[in-house]
């Protein structure tokens, strides 16, 4: 069955975490986007996992693969759920983020899920399209 994330696109965490308190027990899933992690930080991930939410970073990680290895591990021990990559990074990159991804966890938990963004329309999709689809099928597999 599917489950809904809500996208906490608020400014600030005082925000954020009160609509967070209206959907506790009401929703599993909360998304925590750019504006709200770089304004708020590690702390309103916190938060949220102190409410019993699942938690969605949706930071789009887009780097060169090192980077994104410790990006990706880095959220891992912040104790998100699910983290996404943009696909556009390639191969290498979603490789590296899955290795920062096995680093970060805790022993005996992982991830839900580690999804890549899909490419921006504003890039020729033609020539991705394969490598996409090739590859979200094993990343899935992989870490479901």
């Amino acid at each position: 069955m599917a489950e809904l994330v809500v996208a906490l696109d608020y400014k600030d965490g005082a925000s954020a975490l009160s609509m967070a308190r209206e959907l506790k027990g009401v929703v599993p899933w909360v998304k925590v986007g750019l504006e709200l992690f770089t304004a708020e930080g590690p702390a309103v991930i916190s938060g949220l996992k102190e409410l019993g939410f699942k938690v969605f970073l949706d930071l789009k990680f887009f780097d060169i693969p090192n980077t994104v290895q410790g990006a990706v591990r880095s959220a891992a021990r912040l104790g998100v759920d699910m983290v996404n990559i943009h696909a556009l990074g390639g191969e290498r990159m979603a490789k590296a983020a899955m290795e920062g991804c096995a680093e970060g966890v805790p022993s005996g938990t992982k991830l839900h899920w580690f999804w890549p963004s899909p490419c921006l329309p504003a890039w020729p999709k033609v020539t991705f399209r394969w490598k996409t689809h090739r590859l979200h099928l094993k990343w899935l597999l992989t870490l479901l």
